[in-house]
């Protein structure tokens, strides 16, 4: 017999995959930029916008991980696996 998460569980769950998605989204972001970074020579201003872009995704990293352990750890607490 299936025993039914609650509606407020299946929520955070739902908000849980969502940040996770975003944050693989903007990880992969940031390698991307850390690889353009690499592949430059001395060019100033593509240098300085690239991390000025880098410096933004950083910024948005952690902002967006702030509470993100949280809703890991409700996950573990829930009972049902889904």
């Amino acid at each position: 017999m299936k025993i039914l998460v609650p509606v407020k569980a299946k929520k955070k769950r739902e908000l849980l995959d969502t940040l996770l998605d975003e944050l693989g989204e903007e990880c992969q972001r940031t390698l991307a930029l850390l690889q353009r970074l690499r592949g430059m020579r001395n060019g100033k201003i593509g240098r300085g916008d690239i991390l000025a872009e880098l410096s933004a995704a950083i910024l948005h990293l952690h902002v967006h991980t702030k509470e993100l352990n949280k809703l890991i750890d409700a996950e573990f607490d829930l009972k049902e696996d889904d």
